[in-house]
């Protein structure tokens, strides 16, 4: 019988620390979504950017700072990522080169040719140059190599991972 009143009290305690950080949890995300949502109303919507799929047009509403987007509203970043979304690489490629920007996600696909170059001329010397030369845009996760950044950034970020809004 005392052990399971101790037992009992335990349970008790459990559920009480719960319950606890469960309240605090909802206290916390109740101050926090007006502020939240604040900002995202504040958001000033400027003029729609302009990309067509050719990617021959130059897009003058990013500002490139040492090879970084600069978005002016979260509504052109969203915009032009779901254009990015849309083309091939080849597409992209022909975009970046007529805004003067480099992608994390070219450079990316660089360095996978370059490692491919190395394991077709068979030089262990080679293939760990590459890996050394592009280590802010890959890794070697066992014997599988991965980007450093996410798919989606790729397209915004430039090579140290960097896009602004």
């Amino acid at each position: 019988m005392y052990i399971k009143n101790i037992i009992y009290t335990f349970n008790l305690i459990k559920l009480y620390n719960a319950m606890t950080n469960l309240l605090r949890n909802l206290i916390i995300l109740s101050f926090c979504t007006p502020i939240i949502l604040l900002f995202f109303q504040s958001c000033e919507i400027t003029s729609d950017i302009t990309v067509e799929s050719s990617g021959s047009e130059q897009d003058n509403s990013l500002t490139h700072l040492e090879g970084t987007l600069d978005f002016k509203s979260s509504k052109e970043f969203f915009d032009l990522g779901s254009k990015l979304f849309e083309m091939s690489s080849q597409e992209r490629i022909n975009w970046e080169k007529s805004n003067n920007y480099v992608s994390f996600r070219t450079y990316y696909e660089e360095a996978l040719n370059e490692l491919e170059k190395a394991e077709v001329a068979e030089s262990k010397e080679a293939y760990e140059n590459v890996l050394t030369l592009y280590s802010d845009v890959i890794k070697l996760n066992g014997d599988i190599i991965e980007p450093v950044l996410d798919y989606p950034y790729q397209l915004y970020c430039n090579r140290k991972g960097i896009y602004t809004i």
